[in-house]
């Protein structure tokens, strides 16, 4: 399934016209407009519009599921070099490739638009990664228990405002956004800079990217393995500092 007449057709052919599991968190659904999407999760990845065109979106989720589907549902490969994702028409062309940009739309039956100039954001990149490494390190094992154990007998109010405020869950989301997620979206955490800029460690930002990652239970984690949290600031900051970039680790 690579276009919209071919995701009408799998629609016709359940029992629901308008909504059918086609993978593991997967479902293809009609949207009001219309459209038929592919939804990982909450995000639809893949939307396909009537005209033949599709729009391509991770919802700042860049991991190799989100990759897998985009390849399997779009006529077009989507790959990475040195954690930057691209875009191409086949395996066989992957030296003619553009950039990956969330909410992209593309046209099959035009050629692929003309590459941007990365180098810049490149630059910034390895910039911010690097400063998002320093930023980890500062979480020893001993500043992680500290804070572990001021949370635990004082609370977190004197956290970042951003960080600490937990949203209600939605339906279909993952259940677990702050506030300066969902007010900005995950492109937008520049309270996230200034904490890298600010060297400002906490509780809550700990406890975010312990969800984040899926564990279900962050303080254990926090007493018994430091070296995980670290490693979930780090994919956490990644995933939401980094642009066009794969964090899978």
């Amino acid at each position: 399934m690579q276009s919209f007449t071919e995701a009408e057709q799998w629609l016709q052919g359940g029992r629901n016209k308008d909504s059918r599991t086609v993978a593991n968190n997967t479902v293809v659904h009609r949207l009001d407009n219309g459209d038929i999407a592919v939804q990982l999760h909450a995000t639809d990845v893949v939307t396909y519009h009537s005209d033949g065109s599709m729009t391509l979106r991770t919802g700042g989720y860049q991991t190799m599921t989100t990759k897998q589907r985009l390849t399997a549902f779009a006529p077009y490969v989507v790959s990475s070099v040195k954690g930057r994702w691209f875009i191409s028409n086949t395996w066989s062309t992957m030296d003619r490739h553009i950039p990956f940009v969330d909410g992209i739309t593309l046209d099959p039956s035009k050629p692929l638009p003309a590459a941007a100039d990365t180098s810049a954001e490149d630059a910034a990149n390895k910039a911010t990664n690097k400063a998002i490494d320093q930023y980890v390190k500062g979480y020893t094992d001993e500043v992680i228990r500290e804070l572990y154990e001021d949370a635990a007998a004082h609370g977190t109010a004197g956290d970042c405002w951003f960080c600490s405020m937990i949203d209600v869950p939605t339906p279909g989301g993952n259940g677990y956004n702050t506030t300066g997620e969902s007010t900005s979206n995950l492109r937008h955490n520049e309270h996230l800079l200034n904490h890298l800029d600010e060297e400002y460690r906490m509780a809550s930002l700990m406890r975010n990217a312990l969800v984040a990652k899926g564990y279900i239970n962050p303080p254990t984690i926090m007493v018994y393995d430091p070296g995980s949290v670290r490693r979930s600031i780090r994919t956490f900051l990644r995933k939401r500092l980094v642009s066009g970039a794969v964090a899978t680790r």
